[in-house]
């Protein structure tokens, strides 16, 4: 098993691999709109998981584990809509039908849940998207799940991570959170996120060329 200086260090280089995919622009180049917004879509998603997993890694390092759990959570929840554009896309191909993935597209682009926002497409549920991402990889769901822990003021995001209590001595210590964990679960958690966002990115730019036939003859 390795240790959580090894796993950190992995989760390191998988974000620098990310970092090192980024593109700076997405052009136009068929006549259905369709393929420019869903490889919008998957590199905005990757700018945003470098980002997060960049401060991730540096905040794990620092051994600030609740600040870094909260980010990772974030990545866990892109993860699962890249995961999803990617499984749109497949049905996409293997049904020839468009009519689900420009929804899918326009709601994950424009999507937003702020009520003030009423012009605005409601976004796509975050737990929807982890549900079908758990469905691939096992466990996937589980992760999420301890993280949310740390990110909502519950018994690990609070007493557990910053207090400690003696039932003999009246009184609580309050504590850094290094000192009630170590951040291991919430580092590998990261992994996995980074692991599957790499994997799936690549797969969908697999896709991309039979995906462009079918939505130009389908916008003919």
């Amino acid at each position: 098993m390795n240790s959580r200086s090894d796993d950190l260090t992995y989760a390191e280089t998988l974000a620098a691999n990310i970092r090192s995919s980024l593109i700076k622009r997405v052009e136009p180049t068929t006549p259905s709109k369709l393929p420019f917004k869903a490889d919008s879509l998957r590199n905005i998603l990757l700018y945003r998981v470098s980002e997060l997993a960049d401060d991730s890694c540096k905040l794990f390092r620092l051994e600030r584990h609740v600040s870094a759990s909260i980010l990772t959570r974030s990545i866990i929840e892109t993860a699962a809509l890249l995961f999803l554009l990617n499984k749109k896309i497949k049905y996409t191909i293997d049904y020839d039908n468009i009519t689900d993935i420009d929804a899918f597209l326009i709601k994950a682009l424009l999507g937003s849940r702020n009520k003030l926002d009423d012009l605005m497409p409601v976004a796509i549920n975050v737990l929807t998207t982890i549900d079908h991402t758990d469905a691939h990889y096992e466990g996937f769901k589980d992760a999420f799940e301890y993280l949310c822990e740390f990110s909502h003021p519950n018994w690990a995001g609070s007493l557990g991570s910053y207090g400690n209590i003696d039932l003999n001595v009246p009184g609580l210590d309050l504590v850094s959170a290094k000192e009630k964990f170590d951040g291991k679960s919430g580092i590998r958690a990261l992994i996995i996120s980074l692991q599957i966002v790499i994997d799936t990115y690549d797969g969908i730019a697999d896709l991309l060329p039979e995906f462009v036939a079918i939505c130009n003859k389908n916008c003919a």
